[in-house]
C-alpha cells in the first residue's frame, strides 16, 4: 500500500470532505480518485491506455540498461545517479495508490471501475518492459556484431570479447 497516498488522504481529508460531503466517488461530478491512482479520461479506451503504459515502460528500461552498461562512457559516474532519479520519478505508484484506494471508495468501485482499468497500470509495464528488454539486446547484438567495438563486456558473462571473436 502506498504510504504516501495516505498521507495526502490524512492531510487532506478536510479539504475532501469539503469537496465531495464525504461522498468517495471514483468517476462523476464529485470524483477524487485520480489524485491517488490513474483513471482513464472519458472517451478513452483500454487499448490507448495499454499502448501509453507499454511505450513508457518500454522506454524507461531502455535508459536504465543504456546507463548500466560497462561501456557507456557518453554519462559520466558522477551524473548517472542523477539520471536514474530522473528516469524513475513516479514509478509503479499507480497499484500501491490504488490498495489504499480500497479502504475509501470499496472494492467494488476501484477493481471494477471503468470495466477493471486497474490491470492496464499493472500489464502494460510489463510487456513493455519484455519488449524494451529484446530491443535494448538486439540493438547491443547489431552493434556487436556490426560495429566491431574492442573491449565489450558480454552482457550476460561479463567476460571481454574482442573484435575477431565476434
Amino acid at each position: 500500500m502506498s504510504i504516501c497516498a495516505a498521507l495526502v488522504y490524512l492531510v487532506y481529508y478536510k479539504q475532501f470532505d469539503a469537496f465531495d460531503d464525504g461522498i468517495r466517488e471514483i468517476t462523476g461530478f464529485n470524483d477524487t480518485a485520480d489524485i491517488f491512482f490513474t483513471v482513464p479520461g472519458k472517451d478513452i479506451s483500454h487499448w490507448n491506455t495499454f499502448i501509453d503504459q507499454v511505450v513508457s515502460t518500454g522506454l524507461l528500461l531502455i535508459f536504465i540498461m543504456a546507463l548500466t552498461q560497462d561501456f557507456n562512457h557518453m554519462i559520466s559516474e558522477v551524473v548517472k545517479p542523477f539520471a536514474f532519479s530522473l528516469i524513475i520519478t513516479g514509478i509503479a505508484y499507480d497499484f500501491g495508490s490504488r490498495l489504499f484506494g480500497l479502504f475509501i471508495y470499496g472494492y467494488n468501485d476501484v477493481l471494477r471501475a471503468n470495466n477493471y482499468f486497474f490491470w492496464m497500470p499493472i500489464l502494460g509495464p510489463i510487456v513493455g518492459s519484455v519488449i524494451a528488454v529484446w530491443i535494448y539486446k538486439g540493438y547491443i547484438w547489431i552493434i556487436k556484431r556490426y560495429y566491431h567495438l574492442s573491449n565489450i563486456k558480454n552482457i550476460n558473462t561479463q567476460k571481454e570479447i574482442h573484435p575477431e571473436v565476434i
